[in-house]
């Protein structure tokens, strides 16, 4: 029984231990690649808010990227943090931030933008006043938090410190993949930009959609893949390992 993990690297060694803890083997193939925003426009944004980072009520952190490219280099300059609240999506993106000394506020469970916003709406509602707000993430994303904050009469700032890119890969590796894919038991998807990477290099067919099941992390990606035509999607509601484990030995019967 085999399962092809999706997950970008590191984060994929983590879920393939995980999976083979619990007796799954993994096919690891992420379409994307994560990296550093380093042009002069990111960078001049970078340093003029790490500067201007104690005018901010509120600031978001995206994911374990957004840390990783954007909170370290506040940290370098700032020693101590000003007093604010931090907003983390998920557990591991606020265990992260707590290296950093950060102690980041998470929404209940499912782990979404959803639910941080509802979160951030009940507690800045104690205030009375809008609040500014600076949310941390990669470029290219849904940005659907700060037209729904902005509408609520909240100032909000957006900086992108990462970008996804779409992988570039061989005949011999697409045509393994495939023959992985076709193989496979399930395929765990955990964000939308993967999935349509998937389609746009053609490793997604029709038979992979209606034969496979898809273990994905949120419902906006169960809803894109039904939408191509996937039968068989279930929602980890959530795109932290043990969910995603949890979600696998629920929906497959029988281990290797």
């Amino acid at each position: 029984m085999t399962l092809i993990n999706c997950r970008p690297e590191p984060q994929s060694h983590a879920l393939a231990a995980l999976l083979k803890s619990n007796n799954y083997t993994s096919y690891e193939f992420c379409p994307i690649t994560i990296e550093n925003l380093t042009d002069d426009f990111t960078q001049k944004r970078l340093h003029q808010f790490t500067r201007e980072l104690d005018r901010f009520d509120e600031i978001i952190v995206t994911s374990q990227y957004a840390v990783e490219f954007g909170v370290e280099y506040f940290s370098d300059h700032w020693p101590q943090w000003p007093i604010q609240n931090w907003w983390a999506i998920g557990d591991r993106t606020a265990d992260l931030l707590a290296r950093y000394g950060i102690n980041a506020q998470v929404p209940n469970k499912p782990q979404n933008s959803q639910s941080l916003l509802r979160a951030l709406h009940i507690d800045t509602q104690k205030s009375h006043k809008p609040k500014t707000i600076l949310i941390v993430t990669g470029k290219h994303g849904l940005g659907a938090m700060a037209p729904e904050l902005e509408n609520t009469g909240h100032q909000v700032t957006t900086l992108c410190v990462y970008e996804r890119k779409l992988k570039t890969i061989d005949t011999a590796k697409k045509q393994a993949v495939l023959e992985a894919i076709s193989q496979s038991t399930g395929v765990i998807i955990t964000s939308q930009d993967i999935a349509i990477a998937l389609e746009n290099l053609r490793l997604l067919n029709p038979a992979h959609l209606s034969n496979s099941k898809f273990f994905v992390a949120s419902h906006r990606i169960e809803q894109y893949l039904r939408g191509k035509g996937a039968q068989a999607v279930i929602n980890c509601k959530s795109a932290a390992n043990p969910a995603i484990l949890c979600a696998i030995q629920n929906n497959l019967n029988t281990h290797n």
